[in-house]
């Protein structure tokens, strides 16, 4: 797009991309130790604070992904690439950028697929003599102005010395304004002509920094008023 502006700042870009990698090991190394991470203590409150716990790293992954992504978990079959970063483009002579519906689908699925990877046959509890026997989980999600609430059925039956107790609703309440960084973003390229306006970028909550690339331009949208992994959440798509 001729006569675009842009504010280059590759300082900034590079340490939102080391943000983004240490978000991601932090994920993985959580992962690798949530086996272990079943509470210590007797009965069905222990059980359901470790189904919670997963269901918020599940989901805060999720997020973190759809953010590095540009509001999708998966890359399309045309997509920005860079050293250390794959990006969808939200615009790429038209209009690319997923739907909020869209977006709600994928983290739902995505939550559905990876929960038992994290609760991980409750091996923990068996080794305390706590029996868990776990249906299949169905995932919901409402975008609020500014968190989105996870729910999740997700139907278990457990036996503890001579009792038997059912959970099946559990829920998660993410500081996470996605809902308003999809509308925001939805705005700003829907008003494209031959320029940016940047104006409007600089009505958003969040730093925002723009890096050109050949014949396209990288955005990172560092929001200040969502978390991830206790950090600002990112929000990263390409534009050509």
């Amino acid at each position: 797009m001729k006569g675009k502006k842009g504010i280059v700042m590759s300082l900034m870009i590079i340490i939102g991309l080391i943000i983004l990698a240490l978000m991601f090991f932090a994920y993985a190394i959580r992962s690798q130790k949530m086996e272990s991470m079943a509470p210590k203590v007797e009965g069905t409150s222990a059980v359901q604070t470790y189904v919670e716990t997963c269901i918020d790293a599940v989901s805060q992954y999720a997020v973190y992904k759809t953010g590095k992504r540009g509001g999708s978990l998966s890359l399309s079959p045309v997509f920005f690439s860079a050293p250390f970063l794959d990006t969808n483009y939200a615009f790429n002579g038209a209009r690319t950028f997923a739907s909020e519906d869209e977006v709600r689908t994928e983290i739902e699925t995505f939550v559905n697929e990876n929960l038992k990877n994290c609760t991980a046959g409750f091996r923990g509890f068996g080794l305390q003599g706590v029996s868990v026997k776990e249906g299949y989980a169905n995932t919901s999600i409402i975008f609020g102005t500014k968190n989105m609430i996870v729910t999740v059925d997700y139907p278990l039956e457990i036996s503890f010395q001579d009792r038997k107790v059912s959970l099946d609703k559990f829920q998660r309440d993410l500081p996470v304004a996605l809902k308003k960084v999809h509308s925001q973003t939805e705005g700003f390229i829907s008003g494209f002509d031959r320029r940016y306006n940047l104006t409007y970028l600089r009505s958003m909550n969040a730093n925002v920094y723009i890096s050109p690339s050949q014949d396209s331009d990288l955005f990172v949208l560092e929001n200040l008023d969502s978390r991830v992994f206790s950090e600002n959440y990112l929000f990263v798509y390409a534009v050509r």
